[in-house]
Formats: C-alpha cells, structure tokens, sequence
C-alpha cells in the first residue's frame, strides 16, 4: 500500500499576536523580500534549464537515433520503460549504451526543445525514405501468394513503450509463429507464413529493429481521420477511448494484405499450436472433405452452433465475454487476434460506417454503434466495439465465434462471479457471462489445449509480475504458467540464435534470480527484465534462421 504524505499544517496565530511594525522595519522586511524573490528567481532559472537537459536527454534516448543506435557498442538494445495501468517497470541502461551516450550529454544539455523536435523530424524523414518499407496502397496491388503461405500480421501504434518491450514481444512472436509453421518439422503443419507489421507513422521512429528481423514492415495511415467522423459524440471522445483511439483502426488494413488467409494479432502474443483446422475451414468448401474435416475440429464459444456454420466461413474471432454483464449488452470483439480470409470489402465497409454511423452515448442495449448495445465496455469507441457490431449486424453468417479460453487465451475469469460490470443484484450472478448454461473456465484450462495466448491481465513477460493482486480477474498459478511458457519460448529462441551466429551477448542475461522457474533468469531483483542482448548483424541472422524449409 502506498503511504499517503502527512501534511504539516501550522497553526495559525491569533488575530491579536501579531505585532506592530516600525516604518524601518518594515524597509528591511521589503529588501530581504527583494532579495529572496531574486533568489528564487535564480534558483527556478537554472532548475528550468536542468528540465530542458533531462527532457532532451529523455527524448534522445525514446526516438531512438538510428546512428546512435548501431554505435551502442555491440549491444543493440535501451532497457525496457514501458508503463501499463497496473504496474511500472524497473528501467536500466547498459553500461554499453551508458558510455554511449554519455559522451553525447554535453551535446544534449545545449539543445533547445526546438532543436529537439528538429531532430525528431529528421529521424522521422530519413525513416521514411528506407527502402525495406512499403506503403499499404503499394502492397494491396502485390500478386497473392497461395493458401498455403498465411499471412501473419501485428500493428505498431505508437512508440509509447521501450524499445526492448517492443523488441523482444515481437522476436518471441516471430519465433513462436515459425515454430507452429511448415518449417518447423516438429509442428505437423502444412502451412508456411510470412510476417508483417502494420506501421502507424508515429511509430517510424522505434521501427528500424523489424527491418533488421527480415519483418516485412508496410506504412498505415488511419483509414479514417477524426475530422471525417460525422457523430459529434464519437468525433469528440475516440481520442480517448483505449487502446489508441482512431489511431487502432490501422488493423482493418490487415483485411487487405495479399494473402489468401490472414491472422492479425497484437504484439503482446504468442502462438502454442498449429492453426491448420481454422486455415482449411476457410479455404475448403464445407462440403469438401477437407472442409468437413476441418469443421469437426473446431472449437466453438457455443458448440450448438456446429450446425449452423456459414457456408462460406469468413473469419474466425473471439469476444470480451468478462467485460459483459449477462443480458445487460451484447459482448464486444478481442482486437488482438483475428482469423480472416483476404478481404478488402470489410475494410471499405467499415470505413464507411465510421465515418456515417450513429453512436450513442450510454450504458446498455440502446447504447453504441447503431444504438445496438456496443457501448461501455473497454475499446467499444474503437475496433473492439466497431467489429463485433459489425459482424453481428452488417456482415451476418460470416464470421465465427472460436472458444476464448483455447483461442487469444488470456486466463481471465469468464464467470459473472467479480468484476468488471459485476451487480451482486444480477440475476445471473455465478453464472456464465456468455449465457451459456455451462462454460469453460479459462482460469484452469489445461496448457496443451490453448493454441495462442494473448498477455493481458495475465501481464506482459516483461513485465515480470509477481504479486498475485497485480493481475486482476485471474488465477495467479495459471498466469505464471502463461509467463514461463513465453520465457522458454525466448530461451529456446536465444539457443537456437546462438547455435548459428556464436554470438555469446545471447546467452547473457540470464542471470535474473526472480523466480526462476518461471522467469527463467530474465528477470532480475535490482534491474528489472533483462532484455534480450544481441547486436544488429545478429538480428540479421534471423533471416538465415527462419529460411530453412522455407515454401516458395
């Protein structure tokens, strides 16, 4: 618990204690009062510009200068800073990057917050003329590579967290998605992939890292701009509503990328097991026998509905069943993940209902997108709101519900037993949030049943969390279950990095005593995570990696 800070308040004197002052002292008090306000003037003078220092110091080492970047010695990496609702990180420099960028502090100190934003701009120009990039609009017109290689896509948003967060949860997405893949003999998949991240322009400048992993890395813009939304209510509050506000809605250009089948997932993620049955239920006709196989296969939120699968099964998703309270609205779409087959109309579609759609401002079944219920839950402004409306309806009989706690497992309590929207007066209180008479409780699901996992309330791995009361509607054994398997993940990603370069900065940070166990050496007392350590020629290496058995 934190200590609230006492206040020392005085006590005032009476009003007669006070006593009278002579005209010299008075001259005396006002030459002191003179001299004081001069010295407080100094003193806020040079504690303004040591703010100025730290700030530009501060933004040096957020932009991530790219030169500065390849010269941090041989270490390629700033210590994880990022910030969620629950909890902060410890944050720690390299001694590398720390004799780095120390001999550029006198630099620094000099630089005005003008010259600052200048050199943000200059970043973000050279950034954008690097070749590795492409533009969505370039993209979409590509030729369509065959069914059988998937595309897999993530966005970057923002480059609100630290650059090792965002490193490492995307190096242990790659590996994970190669080790569910044709290319790793040991999955039992037919299918290939290739790997895509969806690039809002503000993130230019925490982006060079994709490159260097052979990321296929394509520029987004919003495809809707805020001043283009026509009800006032949405136009004035998106800005605010989480994740991103508009800025989330760069994922409906996942719809578009030249692939038969597309899986678009957040970074924070990890793939356990092949997807294929989801692949062949979209490809296949449902009379086909691969497409009736596959079907068999599939595990549904409401098995009921095996009889009454579309025809033609346009994508797969899962919804935020614990944020509803039974009966009281309809459940919104989980936008870090999603199971689609190629399709450019879903983007036009609901472009166009951002843009010229009724939201209506409340709590309940006459609330939110088209005044259908979409409305007070978290993300109900942006996709996770706006998707689900729009499947349940526009494009009806198109796309499935999959089982939330085998699918985008995130080993929340799905039980209407506790908060979020909790009323002890609910008649569905203890209860399945669904409405189903019976569910899964995805506090307890068995490991080797969950196909990806989606590190939320569970907290992220780098994060390294320990404290039961840090992850809300879960079970706390379950949740470092999730965290050891993404921190084996990463153990065998360094292993198998370091079986072809030698690069022996891989094999470094392990020496974390935090529960080992779980945390595997990678979380420390004193530091905090303990990123990932590799230089850039390394991260190139990737490529060499992932190439083996690779589809053409």
């Amino acid at each position: 618990m934190m200590k609230l800070r006492e206040r020392n308040i005085s006590k005032p004197s009476a009003p007669n204690s006070t006593p009278l002052l002579h005209s010299n002292s008075k001259r005396n008090i006002r030459t002191t009062l003179s001299r004081s306000n001069l010295r407080s003037a100094i003193i806020t003078f040079f504690f303004v510009i040591g703010l100025i220092a730290i700030v530009a110091f501060a933004s040096t080492l957020r932009v991530i200068d790219p030169e500065i970047y390849s010269k941090a010695t041989s270490i390629d990496l700033i210590q994880n800073s990022e910030v969620s609702n629950e909890t902060q990180n410890a944050v720690s420099t390299s001694n590398g990057l720390e004799q780095t960028f120390a001999g550029k502090i006198s630099d620094i100190i000099s630089m005005s917050t003008e010259s600052v934003d200048n050199s943000r701009k200059s970043r973000y120009e050279m950034s954008s003329t690097i070749s590795e990039r492409k533009h969505i609009s370039d993209v979409v017109n590509e030729q369509i590579y065959p069914h059988s290689i998937v595309a897999y896509s993530f966005s970057v948003i923002s480059c609100n967290y630290g650059l090792a967060s965002l490193r490492d949860a995307a190096l242990i997405l790659q590996h994970s998605i190669h080790k569910v893949s044709v290319r790793n003999a040991e999955s039992g998949s037919k299918y290939d992939y290739r790997l895509y991240a969806l690039l809002h322009p503000q993130a230019l400048k925490c982006s060079d890292f994709l490159t260097d992993m052979g990321v296929n890395v394509v520029l987004v813009d919003p495809p809707v701009q805020t001043s283009e939304i026509t009800n006032s209510f949405l136009r004035d509050h998106i800005k605010r509503e989480k994740c991103c506000g508009a800025d989330e809605f760069i994922k409906l250009h996942a719809y578009t990328l030249p692939h038969e089948i597309i899986v678009h997932v957040d970074i924070d993620f990890a793939f356990y097991k092949p997807m294929d049955h989801l692949f062949d239920s979209i490809w296949y006709s449902w009379n086909s026998t691969e497409g009736e196989n596959s079907r068999r296969m599939l595990q549904l939120e409401r098995p009921e509905e095996y009889g009454n699968l579309p025809d033609q099964i346009g994508a797969f998703m899962t919804k935020t069943w614990v944020q509803v309270a039974p009966g009281k609205m309809p459940a919104g779409f989980q936008a870090g993940f999603l199971v689609t087959r190629r399709d450019p109309q879903s983007l036009e579609d609901m472009t166009k209902i951002i843009k010229n759609d009724t939201f209506v401002n409340g709590f309940g079944w006459n609330a939110g997108w088209g005044g259908k219920g979409y409305a007070g839950f978290k993300g109900a402004m942006a996709m996770q709101g706006l998707v689900s409306y729009y499947y349940d309806h526009h494009r009806t009989n198109w796309a499935v519900e999959l089982n939330q706690c085998r699918f985008n497992h995130q080993g929340m309590d799905i039980m209407f037993r506790a908060g979020p929207n909790f009323f002890r007066s609910h008649t569905g209180r203890g209860g399945c949030r669904n409405g189903q008479a019976s569910c899964e409780d995805c506090m307890i699901t068995d490991f080797d049943k969950i196909y990806s996992a989606h590190y939320t309330t569970c907290g992220k791995p780098w994060e390294c969390r320990t404290l039961p009361n840090t992850m809300l509607y879960t079970n706390t054994e379950h949740c470092f279950l999730l965290q050891s398997h993404w921190h084996k993940l990463r153990k065998n990603f360094e292993e198998q990095l370091f079986n072809i370069t030698g690069d022996n900065l891989l094999l470094q940070n392990r020496h974390g005593e935090v529960k080992t166990d779980i945390f595997f050496g990678h979380c420390d007392v004193q530091d905090g995570y303990l990123p990932i350590l590799a230089n850039k020629e390394t991260l190139q290496k990737l490529k060499t990696l992932y190439s083996e058995n690779e589809m053409k």
